[in-house]
């Protein structure tokens, strides 16, 4: 489950394509200087003899440089698109940042002593909001209760504080049960 549409993975596996040819050209070139020299003039004498050749030659030149500016654009200055979740009240539209909804999730998670991290990610389903955390607990909990403490503490939070009845799921995935502090102090001893 990517975020990434199928522009930018065509970007990427054209990308990866390039890198490899131009990668065996220069081992072959480091293998035999003069082979690689020798063929490329050949080839190049060809190519600069018939005009459709060159017409093809600029043109994937074109969109080399096409496709560069793409990556360049998707991969570093494209700004996430600030997405919001709207409901009404009884005074009108409300619309709340998902970066804000994650913010305010993260600091209430973290005030779960079970927590040593979390990273939520909020997005919509046709349901409704689905909150999805990425959690690092402290070691020596249990699991399943710290795990469903915190997805009722996100679900009655979001419900109660920021006011949206529309949460359909809470999900939790441990990437890391973290050391225990006593284990980190033996260890900064040694």
């Amino acid at each position: 489950m990517s975020d990434q549409g199928i522009g930018t993975r065509l970007i990427s596996a054209f990308s990866i394509l390039v890198l490899l040819v131009v990668g065996l050209l220069l081992v072959m070139f480091y293998i035999s200087p003069q082979f690689f020299i020798e063929g490329t003039h050949k080839a190049l004498e060809e190519f600069h003899a018939d005009e459709n050749i060159r017409m093809a030659l600029g043109c994937t030149g074109a969109l080399f440089v096409l496709l560069s500016i793409i990556q360049i654009y998707v991969s570093c200055f494209r700004l996430r698109k600030e997405q919001v979740f709207s409901f009404e009240n009884s005074n009108g539209r409300v619309k709340v940042a998902f970066s804000a909804i994650e913010g305010f999730v993260k600091r209430r998670g973290l005030e779960i002593k079970e927590i040593k991290d979390l990273i939520p990610k909020v997005s919509i389903t046709k349901n409704g909001l689905q909150i999805k955390s990425k959690v690092i607990l402290k070691s020596d909990v249990d699991i399943p209760s710290s795990t469903s403490k915190l997805q009722e503490t996100i679900k009655n939070y979001v419900g109660d504080v920021l006011g949206i009845k529309d949460l359909t799921s809470v999900e939790i995935y441990v990437t890391k049960i973290a050391k225990s502090e006593i284990k980190r102090d033996e260890e900064d001893i040694k």
